[in-house]
């Protein structure tokens, strides 16, 4: 299998034209990177999701939540009738549920010990009249579906906070942006990248640490660094087009379960060096740097946090 990550923004969906039937599966193993893989030859774009808001988001009907075994690997999914999830910690539901992204889980505080290494296997679904609606929600809506999971199922009590935490700022590295925005003509093209085929509005990492994007906004390449270095990245390009590029940055730290190379060989061993430092060389091609700075950023604080009674 080719080796990818696929990046989404805010309210993005990836759509598939091929294998993949569209309900995204996040699945990776406990301190690797977010991956999300493609199989066989796939064309994928991002496109905008615009349905309207609903009053009042469906409430699942019934939870199921069983202790699971700690090895092997996680996985958790939306599916047309609810949520599933196998082998999960709490960790990243509680980031699902209230928005935080891979790069931001040293916003949740008050984890209990216990909560860090507890397995669990879920399996949530809406009532059959609920099921319309929910092909109608933006994943964003899904997540925060979660809430009373976590709320009634495990007594979780909690209240945000701001706090102050080292991050970077993504600035120019000279007065001109080496990076083009793309035109109307460009948006149609497509580049191949191993067995995969890649659109407008895709990026993919190789575990070899190519970094690849066609026709995307800036904000998806600050994505990309914020989970490269996990560490919040600000945007201060000033770039509000989209863009093509084709850089370096390092290998993936730890390869996932389906890594390999583009020829399906092993998944490489790590770069050597500081990440920061081939994370800037890798922008410099592209007349981009990283700046140390500070963000005041929203903290989840968790005030309780209950183990589930049996089902």
């Amino acid at each position: 299998m080719s080796n990818d990550r696929l990046l989404r923004v805010g309210e993005l969906k990836v759509v598939f034209h091929g294998a993949l039937d569209g309900a995204l599966t996040r699945a990776f193993r406990r301190s690797s990177p977010l991956v999300i893989a493609l199989s066989g030859a796939s064309i994928f774009s991002v496109v905008s999701q615009s349905q309207q808001t609903p009053a009042k988001l469906p409430q699942f009907d019934v939870v199921s939540v069983r202790p699971a075994d700690p090895d092997g690997v996680a996985n958790w999914r939306f599916v047309p009738d609810g949520f599933s999830a196998e082998n999960i910690t709490l960790a990243p539901l509680i980031m699902e549920a209230y928005g935080l992204k891979q790069e931001q889980v040293h916003q949740i505080l008050g984890l209990p010990k216990w909560a860090e290494s507890a397995h669990y296997a879920i399996l949530a679904k809406v009532a059959e009249s609920d099921m319309p609606m929910m092909k109608t929600l933006r994943l964003s809506q899904r997540d925060k579906m979660l809430q009373p999971v976590l709320e009634d199922r495990f007594s979780l009590r909690h209240h945000w906070e701001k706090r102050s935490f080292p991050a970077y700022t993504l600035e120019l590295s000279g007065k001109d942006a080496k990076l083009k925005d793309v035109t109307s003509e460009d948006s149609s093209k497509t580049v191949a990248i191993g067995k995969n085929t890649l659109g407008a509005g895709a990026l993919m990492k190789t575990t070899d640490g190519r970094v690849v994007a066609m026709a995307i906004p800036i904000g998806m390449l600050v994505s990309e660094l914020a989970g490269e270095l996990d560490t919040y990245v600000v945007d201060d390009t000033g770039l509000k087009g989209k863009y093509d590029f084709d850089i370096k940055l390092p290998r993936m730290r730890e390869p996932s379960s389906f890594a390999a190379n583009d020829d399906g060989g092993a998944a490489l061993p790590p770069d050597e060096g500081e990440p920061n430092e081939l994370v800037q060389d890798g922008l410099s091609q592209i007349g981009l740097k990283l700046v140390p700075s500070k963000a005041e950023l929203p903290v989840l604080v968790i005030d309780e946090l209950k183990a589930p009674s049996p089902n």
